[in-house]
């Protein structure tokens, strides 16, 4: 027998009167409505099968489920607390400057930029959670980012939370530490963020600026 199943790459928030999706194969955001975020919840908690045909068919329609065995378990997901604070706002020990990690930063910057325009989204993310599982985890995640925060600000370039988020995770992953990147969403109006976060703290973006948005995927 088989089971209704979010798609890969579907992740999805509900809010009052609309329902958020993240679509990483098709690299988009979208806005569903209501119900169909309601109905999604039903088929990712193994309800599906309890679904009226037409809302089946209407989220099929959509591209947001698949079909999978019966008694296949869809993969936890990870329970990132919500954030309490942030290293960019947390006292910072002194360190000497390090122009060969000031290059570093540089470089890591301008090629995620580049990634991010040539590589779709999943690879990206791929590589993240490759990196990650590969790093030791010896590293403290909030003293990297402190380090990687004061050198990213002498890079003339306006921040931009993917590619920036990017470059601080290969910094982190190449010094052993390891951190979540989380995806958050606001509906009205509608706008979309990314950061990276170990435990409560945020790594690489202010707390309240964080804090406004709801997480829709977390890797």
């Amino acid at each position: 027998m088989i089971k209704p199943s979010l798609r890969p790459g579907i992740s999805h928030r509900n809010f009052p009167g609309c329902a958020i999706i993240l679509d990483i194969d098709r690299d988009r955001y979208w806005q569903v409505s209501e119900q169909v975020g309601a109905t999604l919840d039903r088929v990712a908690q193994g309800e599906g099968r309890m679904l009226a045909p037409g809302e089946i068919a209407h989220v099929e329609s959509l591209g947001l489920i698949t079909y999978v065995d019966a008694d296949s378990a869809p993969a936890p997901a990870i329970d990132l607390p919500d954030p309490t604070r942030s290293a960019a706002e947390c006292d910072a020990p002194r360190t000497r400057f390090c122009p060969a990690e000031a290059a570093e930063v540089a470089l890591l910057t301008l090629t995620a930029r580049w990634l991010v325009r040539r590589r779709p989204l999943r690879q990206l993310l791929e590589d993240v959670v490759c990196r990650r599982d590969h790093a030791l985890g010896s590293a403290d995640p909030v003293a990297l980012a402190q380090r990687f925060g004061r050198y990213r600000r002498l890079v003339p370039l306006t921040s931009l939370c993917l590619p920036d988020t990017l470059a601080f995770l290969r910094f982190a992953a190449r010094r052993g530490a390891r951190a979540n990147m989380v995806f958050g969403v606001e509906a009205w109006p509608f706008a979309a963020h990314c950061w990276a976060q170990a435990g409560e703290c945020v790594l690489n973006d202010a707390l309240d600026h964080a804090r406004s948005f709801a997480p829709i995927r977390v890797l």
